[in-house]
């Protein structure tokens, strides 16, 4: 049995940069899509690489 380690510190990084994709997608909605896409882009893609990076630890 593996035991899982899960780095708190690094899976609460991930959580804060949904932060800028929630702002996206208002921006989105509101008709500003480029500057939305691109935060939700950019910073949804560092969220996941991160959480990744938190839960599995590779």
């Amino acid at each position: 049995m593996s035991t899982s380690r899960v780095n708190w510190s690094m899976l609460l990084v991930a959580i804060a940069l949904l932060v800028p994709v929630a702002v996206g997608v208002v921006l989105v909605l509101g008709g500003s899509a480029p500057l939305g896409w691109a935060l939700v882009g950019f910073f949804g893609a560092g969220a996941v690489v991160l959480a990744k990076q938190a839960i599995t630890g590779s």
